[in-house]
């Protein structure tokens, strides 16, 4: 009967979903206790004529809080739903994650929902399997137990493991064939081992807590990370409101409180903790809790209560201790390491360990959940850099805390050889962003593209391993500042090239390295420079130019000359970056510098543009020109070839000037500059603009958009979307135009630009004026006036003045137009309704 009616179920409907026979069997078993119950009889078998024999259940008592892990949930709870069942050796599955992380709970939970929906009539079976105690309990132990809970007599229970064992497996034979699956929650499991002979085959399931991975046991696993700050706030207000409890801190508090998950990093064995706590202080604010727990070195013990078993430090020794010695000498000295994470070679250098044997252990550690394994999306690096290893916060500190504590002694060796990979390799990086072809290029990276990506990978931990005090004497300190100067400059990182040349400038001056100290205040005046802040920029190149002459070091005073000049031409100061300039010369072609006289010969060309002096310009940019492409280096031919068109443009010589910048923008895409690659689009939108090549001035100015959006540079990104924005007025786009001042002018409020805020809303207000919404248009340019007003910039005030008094002559002339028209249209209406009495005469 069973499968006739699944048959004709099938038939019906061929979207039904197969049933076990058993289901069936109890579906007709109900339907007999219901006629049964019409005629006034007594159902069979109990009270509750629809309820099915129950095994045993041995569920502890759920954990009243319980948020989050939706999808996580609903992956068990698939997998654990009765129909044609998995093959034998998917009948198990692990919950696996880090000390505190929640497995236990949503193990439970999903088993309390299982055996609400009536799936395991076989019985609900849960054992602490204590796999990270002192003394974990064994299969043979737990097969007795089990065998006892489904009503096996003392007397009958076999005296051998192997015995209770065999018995544990006959009894699931009969269960299965009986249509009585059983779900087995098997907490706390550290080995496949440890559980190999309780496994049951289908329809019965598994489910496996445990701090490993346990990927030897079940090809079907969840694994649970920290919490969403969301469902954090949300675990911590259950707890602290739990049984009824008015209390609204957490709600109420609600910046306090995203700052204390934080601190608990995410984590619902420290939120439990936390929540406890608050509990037990019903006025303390949650700031104070939080301000308690910013110390570092105290964190962990503020994060118990009353008992081991609700302490998180005590949760990761459990863990820690069945780490073998080589495991927790790793775990150790990983802590050490500055920066967010380390790569697989970085770890090598620190563990001192090949690359087999350091991957082995990251992965052992791995697999116990004391580090995460992240893999950057990029076939550019090896496997070795690609791997990036991490700890969770709170593992973190705990690491520390026992790298002190069991005292390896190779820590201070260890960070040692960590500090010395990463700054040979930043050099051999760096030596791929070289200007001269000729000069050597390190085999350890394929090319430039090769080594840019790995310094952006590594740049966190770089800057971290510069900052640490424990690398206060070690040359990587001082040194980044100056291997990476061109590195931090194509990629627009110009913070965090001032810290380390301050921090670089601190360190040789109190040793008393004076070219140090030079090259050092050189770089930082390149960075402010880089950062408008162009008086201290002038003041730290003229301090380095004494230094070199001091020490007598011709080769950098030029250099240091080169900058200043740079620097002055920025600042209106021409004749004066003139004269730097032809010093800066002098002393290359003294020095016999190729390179060095190339790029004097092209700044030297852009300072005498400013002066309306092209042709002396346009000599020495074609001087420049020429030496680098007999030096073969792209790089500088595509910076001369920018200022060229630029110079080109100036005098009207459009046609050549477009090609010109066309050919530095591929020059610099070649050699991976996308910060000048974007500067050479941004010009050439300005030169097809002139020579009134709209379209294409829009696509050129869209790229150069995109290229500073994807360089998170705010500022060029804020004043390209101006010039595309005048672009596109140019085709009369004026809704594009909005869209992109609009974003231009949010980008300079983010960033505090005033002065770029006022540039965006003269252009907005052009624009309204286009779409004759003269109203905005006259606010947009009332606001620009106020901005410029307050920053003492006179011209761009009166030029926002003009224009709105433009707008509202425009508007005025528009509403007279609009009056008269309005009159005209009410006479023709007026005419319209008036008969014409005419007058005829007599004949």
């Amino acid at each position: 009967m069973a499968r006739f009616l699944q048959n004709r179920a099938v038939q019906s409907d061929s979207r039904y979903t197969a049933r076990p026979e058993q289901w069936w069997k109890s579906l007709l078993e109900r339907a007999r206790q219901e006629k049964n119950a019409a005629k006034g009889g007594r159902p069979r078998g109990g009270s509750d004529p629809t309820a099915l024999p129950e095994g045993p259940v041995t569920l502890p008592a759920i954990p009243h809080v319980f948020t989050g892990r939706q999808s996580e949930l609903a992956q068990v709870m698939r997998w654990l739903e009765p129909g044609d069942g998995p093959a034998p050796h998917e009948a198990t599955m692990v919950i696996a994650g880090m000390g505190g992380i929640g497995k236990t709970a949503i193990a439970l939970h999903a088993a309390q929902e299982a055996r609400a929906r009536g799936w395991f009539p076989g019985g609900i079976l849960v054992v602490d399997m204590q796999g990270y105690g002192h003394s974990s309990i064994e299969a043979g132990e737990v097969a007795d137990r089990f065998l006892r809970v489904l009503g096996v007599k003392s007397r009958d229970l076999p005296n051998t493991i192997a015995q209770t064992l065999d018995a544990w497996r006959l009894t699931l034979n009969t269960l299965a064939s009986q249509d009585r699956p059983l779900l087995l929650v098997l907490d706390n499991v550290r080995t496949p081992a440890q559980i190999a002979g309780l496994l049951p085959g289908a329809p019965h399931r598994a489910l496996i807590t445990s701090r490993h991975t346990l990927s030897a046991s079940s090809v079907n696993s969840v694994s649970l990370s920290p919490l969403s700050p969301r469902d954090a706030i949300d675990l911590l207000d259950q707890t602290v409101t739990a049984g009824g409890r008015n209390d609204e801190r957490v709600s109420h508090q609600s910046a306090d409180a995203l700052q204390l998950v934080k601190l608990c990093g995410h984590l619902p064995l420290a939120l439990r903790i936390i929540g406890a706590m608050l509990r037990d202080e019903q006025d303390r604010p949650l700031s104070a809790l939080a301000a308690e727990l910013q110390d570092e070195h105290t964190r962990l013990d503020a994060m118990e209560y009353d008992s081991e078993e609700l302490a998180v430090r005590a949760s990761f020794q459990l863990s820690y201790q069945h780490l073998t010695a080589p495991q927790q000498r790793a775990f150790g000295l990983l802590s050490l390491a500055p920066g967010p994470d380390i790569s697989t070679m970085m770890s090598e250098a620190l563990l001192a360990h090949t690359t087999f044997e350091t991957r082995r252990l990251l992965s052992s550690l791995a697999r116990a959940h004391l580090l995460h394994c992240a893999t950057v999306d990029t076939e550019t690096l090896s496997i070795s850099d690609r791997e990036r290893w991490s700890m969770h916060d709170l593992v973190h500190l705990f690491a520390c805390e026992i790298s002190q504590t069991d005292g390896f002694n190779d820590q201070g060796d260890g960070l040692s050889r960590l500090f010395d990979r990463l700054l040979d390799t930043a050099r051999a990086a760096a030596t791929h962003l070289g200007e001269n072809p000729e000069e050597y290029l390190s085999e350890d990276f394929t090319g430039r593209r090769q080594a840019l990506e790995w310094l952006e990978n590594e740049r966190p931990n770089l800057l971290a391993a510069a900052k640490a005090p424990s690398a206060r004497n070690h040359a990587i300190a001082t040194r980044l500042a100056f291997d990476l100067t061109k590195f931090f400059d194509w990629r627009r990182h110009f913070d965090d090239l001032i810290d380390l040349s301050n921090q670089a400038t601190t360190i040789s001056r109190t040793t008393g390295n004076r070219r140090e100290e030079g090259d050092a205040i050189n770089n930082l005046g390149i960075a402010l420079s880089k950062v408008r802040r162009f008086q201290e920029s002038i003041a730290h190149f003229e301090e380095a130019i004494v230094i070199y002459r001091e020490i007598g070091d011709r080769r950098n005073e030029c250099r240091s000359l080169g900058n200043l000049g740079g620097v002055l031409d920025y600042s209106g100061l021409f004749e004066d970056a003139i004269r730097a300039h032809i010093q800066s010369l002098a002393i290359y072609r003294e020095l016999g510098d190729q390179h060095g006289a190339g790029t004097s010969h092209n700044n030297l060309g852009g300072a005498l543009r400013q002066l309306s002096r092209f042709p002396e310009a346009l000599n020495h940019h074609a001087r420049a020109l020429e030496i680098f492409r007999d030096l073969d280096d792209i790089h500088a031919q595509g910076m001369t070839l920018n200022n060229l068109a630029i110079t080109l443009r100036a005098e009207g010589r459009l046609k050549e000037a477009i090609d010109a910048h066309t050919n530095a923008a591929t020059f610099f895409h070649e050699s991976t500059d996308r910060y000048s690659e974007g500067a050479a689009l941004s010009n050439l939108g300005l030169a097809l603009r002139d020579a009134r090549q709209f379209e294409a001035a829009v696509h050129a100015h869209t790229r150069a958009v995109d290229i500073f959006h994807e360089l998170s540079d705010r500022d060029s990104e804020g004043t390209e979307l101006i010039k595309l924005g005048a672009a596109l007025r140019d085709v009369n786009r004026f809704e594009e135009v909005m869209k992109a001042v609009v974003q231009a002018a949010e980008i300079f409020r983010e960033i505090g630009d005033r002065n770029g805020e006022g540039r965006a809303l003269t252009v907005a207000g052009i624009a309204l004026g286009e779409l004759l919404q003269f109203e905005e248009a006259i606010d947009a340019q009332t606001k620009a006036a106020e901005i410029f007003h307050e920053l003492g910039n006179r011209h761009s005030e009166d030029q926002a003045l003009a224009l709105r008094l433009h707008m509202i002559t425009k508007y005025l002339t528009q509403a007279v137009i609009d009056g008269l028209n309005q009159a005209a249209d009410q006479i023709a209406a007026e005419l319209d309704n008036s008969p014409i009495d005419r007058t005829h005469g007599s004949p």
